[in-house]
């Protein structure tokens, strides 16, 4: 359902969703289903709308289920800006799909109840506009907070022309904050301009997505689990020098570095620690290091 970015009745939504669940399958891919948007303008039985998506998520293993997109957003009804009332709602999905109640920026009471949590990163433009992309490194702190996966579900967007605090234009940006956002323990979403209306990235959008991309792949052999590591953390470890911010993740016996808008690069490995691997792309350079 929406109102204000296109128009699309709660009835036709619901109406295409098992097909676009089924298409999304057969293309290995899983869908975030937002009941409900723009809520506040759209006259429609909350509890029904929700059971009803409910129901066909339960049937579709590639679902998974956001209760409202901002849902303490003036556009959404004030019910809604009830955390407790939203949970009401949530616990109409059943247990086997995973359920967030929306973003956490207006309370807490967003994260407490889900199964896991969405969050829209700060949108900062300070440090030269690389503000956003060092803000996602707070997001370590959410995940040990609430001990559940935590989505950065609406970063900073790409567009073709740069609107600070709002859309970015350089893919070196994007490519650095898909790997802090991993780094960080997060899951992410690449949000696009184009994509408010389901068109494919092309021009500067795909050139940040591609980017995006890569910084994905240059930490996809990272294991799970793991312990964030901000600079500080790391000098027991290495002497890191040559980028705008350094930030790890720590395992038993191996440790993943990501530097930011690197420069001239100097690391000094300490103690038993050597280097592993590197992958260096605009923007970011990934480090793997083992101690023997």
């Amino acid at each position: 359902m929406a109102k204000h970015l296109f128009q699309l009745s709660p009835a036709d939504g619901l109406k295409v969703l098992p097909r676009l669940l089924t298409l999304a399958a057969e293309r290995g891919l899983f869908v975030e289903i937002v009941t409900l948007a723009d809520t506040a303008d759209t006259s429609i039985d909350l509890a029904k709308q929700v059971a009803a998506i409910a129901a066909i998520a339960a049937a579709h293993p590639n679902a998974i289920v956001e209760i409202a997109n901002e849902p303490w957003h003036p556009t959404q009804d004030p019910r809604l800006h009830d955390p407790a009332f939203v949970k009401v709602l949530a616990d109409l999905v059943p247990g086997q799909v995973p359920v967030a109640l929306g973003s956490i920026e207006g309370g807490d009471g967003y994260a407490a109840a889900g199964r896991y949590v969405t969050w829209h990163s700060p949108r900062s433009n300070a440090a030269d506009g690389w503000g956003h992309v060092l803000e996602l490194a707070s997001g370590a702190a959410l995940v040990t907070r609430w001990r559940r996966p935590v989505i950065s579900d609406e970063p900073v967007g790409a567009a073709d022309t740069l609107v600070p605090g709002r859309r970015d234009n350089e893919p070196a940006r994007f490519a650095a904050a898909a790997a802090l956002t991993r780094i960080a323990g997060l899951g992410g979403t690449f949000h696009y301009e184009g994509g408010l209306q389901a068109r494919i990235p092309a021009g500067k959008e795909l050139e940040c997505f591609e980017a995006w991309s890569k910084g994905l792949d240059a930490v996809a052999s990272m294991p799970e689990g793991g312990r964030f590591l901000t600079s500080g953390d790391l000098q027991p470890i290495a002497d890191v020098s040559g980028a705008r911010a350094v930030f790890g993740r720590f395992f038993d016996r191996e440790v993943w570095v990501v530097l930011v808008d690197p420069g001239v690069v100097q690391i000094d490995w300490k103690a038993t620690w050597r280097e592993a691997s590197r992958a260096g792309l605009p923007g970011v350079l990934v480090v793997r290091a083992t101690r023997g």
